[in-house]
């Protein structure tokens, strides 16, 4: 049994490159749009800080958050969110992307998790 904690420094080395990425993705889309930090912070709603923080990586964002500030650069959610480097394996077989898995699933569960992302910048608003 292996207790020197190498898969966890891995899984976590995966989460923040992930997050690395991710921010990455936000700010190329906010510059895309000409939008300020602070631009972007008023249209979302979620602070400037956390944005910065974001975009550096160094924050762990919840969906409804990242669904506001998706939505105030007037992109896809998994515009932001899917990542092409995730979805390949180690073999090199190409995953689906979640636009992928949506269009393939049965018009019910497509409704259902259209309700949610719709709902979601209400429940933010609300808060």
């Amino acid at each position: 049994m292996d207790t020197s904690g190498g898969s966890n420094n891995r899984a976590e080395y995966r989460q923040q490159d992930y997050l690395a990425r991710l921010g990455e993705r936000v700010r190329k889309k906010r510059a895309a749009r000409n939008f300020s930090r602070r631009q972007l912070s008023e249209l979302s709603g979620v602070s400037e800080r956390f944005i910065a923080h974001l975009e550096l990586g160094q924050g762990n964002i919840s969906i409804l958050r990242l669904k506001a500030i998706a939505d105030a650069l007037d992109v896809p959610l998994v515009r932001i969110i899917d990542d092409e480097r995730e979805r390949s394996t180690e073999g090199g077989a190409r995953q689906p992307s979640l636009d992928e898995l949506f269009r393939s699933a049965d018009p019910q569960f497509q409704k259902a998790v259209m309700e949610l992302l719709t709902s979601a910048p209400r429940r933010i608003r609300a808060a």
